[in-house]
């Protein structure tokens, strides 16, 4: 479900108003925190000044999106003309998809960026032993897509461009 930004917002403000109610339940407390004690929702104002609170608190959470975007750019040629989908792994890295190609991050960096493997289309469901799991667009239809977590390498539904 793709959720447009004026519901994007409170959603977010409601998770982050939860976290900090919850870390001061637990007895920790930073400067801003006082913004999130309030039993009505936060505003689109109050939830910018919890964030930059968060960000103080909490440093290494929060990456720098236009660098990754600049990267990610880099690596899926394919994203000019589509959004990007990702998984988060366990470790912390990333894997992203854009219709034609997936890759896989960490911090900011490509660890592996596949060829390409779908004809106009990739969708990233799950890991699970080790295996990104997904569909892509082929010739015939939706396929299976199975990569390897470790290297990116194709398990199941490559494509072979001329």
């Amino acid at each position: 479900m793709t959720l447009k930004y004026e519901q994007q917002w409170p959603v977010a403000a409601q998770c982050f108003q939860s976290f900090v109610n919850s870390e001061i339940d637990n007895g920790v407390w930073h400067d801003g925190f006082q913004i999130a004690v309030k039993m009505e929702p936060l505003d689109e104002y109050e939830l910018n000044d919890l964030i930059d609170a968060l960000k103080a608190a909490y440093p290494n959470w929060w990456i720098d999106m236009h660098r990754f975007d600049e990267t990610l750019r880099k690596c899926l040629r394919g994203l000019e003309y589509s959004k990007p989908t990702w998984l988060a792994v366990d470790d912390g890295s990333v894997v992203v998809a854009d219709h034609l190609q997936v890759a896989r991050f960490v911090d900011f960096a490509p660890l592996w960026v596949t060829p390409r493997v779908s004809l106009d289309g990739i969708t990233l469901d799950e890991i699970r032993n080790e295996t990104i799991i997904g569909t892509c667009q082929s010739f015939d239809g939706t396929k299976p897509l199975r990569l390897s977590l470790c290297d990116g390498s194709t398990l199941e539904g490559e494509l072979r461009f001329q």
